[in-house]
């Protein structure tokens, strides 16, 4: 796992991917103290290079501007973060928050450019 720091808060996280016909991606952030866990699920298309586009740089656009958006470099996965914590989530209860990955990218105003998202 890595290390990342957002909002002077710790947390840990790591991204993997699983390939069946789809890429099923999956993001895991967990706070310092691990009392709190944020599994973030992205569904793509496949890539002849990688498999998943969010490994190799996703083309998506956000307020006019174009990105590669690749979920193993730790400024997309701040402001994944960053997002999540300024959600209203349930504080209490749940330890384990599931959360649908590509509706949050499309939450923080990405566009798929490639029709890759699914």
């Amino acid at each position: 796992m890595r290390k990342i720091v957002v909002d002077g808060s710790t947390y840990w996280w790591s991204y993997r991917t699983a390939r069946d016909i789809y890429c099923r991606s999956k993001l895991t952030i967990i706070t310092e103290n691990k009392d709190k866990k944020y599994i973030i699920k992205f569904v793509t298309r496949d890539t002849p290079i990688s498999g998943s586009p969010l490994n190799e740089g996703l083309r998506m656009k956000k307020e006019g501007v174009t990105y590669a958006v690749n979920l193993n470099q730790p400024k997309f996965v701040a402001e994944v973060l960053q997002c999540i914590l300024e959600m209203e989530l349930n504080k209490s209860g749940k330890n384990v928050q599931e959360l649908d990955g590509n509706g949050l990218l499309s939450r923080m105003g990405y566009e798929d450019l490639t029709g890759l998202m699914i």
